[in-house]
């Protein structure tokens, strides 16, 4: 941890609202599009990305500066994210998301490919538990290494590698009818 950010901290500890705004403003948009990719609605994940950032404020007087404030920040993040997920019980359905990029405009038969691509993605993700999304996004999605995602869901590599695996087998389960269509 670099100098300047100990003493930021150091303020915000002590109430300078600033200092905090500093801290969390580089990892706003990284914890949003993590809260994104568990939640799968925009709407609840800038209610959880709040609910997070508050929480993460009512607890920086306990930091103790003995991880990195990215590594914390993000911890409280992923909580709130996953507590928001269990408290709304609500399916993960993605806003707006297309499979196909740097096109103007899809021809139809893609579009119909895309959509039900996607279909068949929301259902596979809907099947996996909370750790094995949280991996599954982590790494795949964010591109985290196991190392930095194992210390971000706050379990070992091998605990990581283990979801992963579970992830990655019930996914290519439930995409197999499409693959094979």
């Amino acid at each position: 941890m670099e100098q300047r950010e100990k003493q930021l901290i150091r303020r915000a500890q002590e109430g300078d609202a600033w200092a905090f705004e500093q801290l969390v403003a580089p990892h706003h948009g990284g914890l949003l599009a993590l809260s994104c990719d568990v939640l799968g609605d925009t709407s609840e994940a800038q209610d959880a990305c709040q609910e997070a950032l508050i929480a993460a404020y009512r607890s920086l007087p306990r930091f103790r500066l003995q991880s990195d404030f990215f590594t914390w920040l993000y911890r409280i993040g992923i909580n709130q994210a996953l507590k928001f997920r269990r408290s709304r019980g609500r399916r993960l359905v993605r806003e707006g998301e297309s499979k196909v990029t740097n096109k103007a405009e899809p021809r139809p038969d893609e579009a119909v490919l895309d959509a039900e691509l996607a279909a068949y993605i929301d259902r596979a993700e809907q099947a996996l538990s909370p750790q094995e999304h949280m991996a599954f996004a982590l790494c795949h999605k964010r591109g985290y290494k196991l190392v930095e995602a194992a210390l971000l869901m706050e379990c070992s590599e091998g605990s990581l590698k283990s979801y992963l695996f579970r992830a990655r087998r019930k996914m290519q389960a439930a995409l197999q009818p499409y693959l094979e269509a």
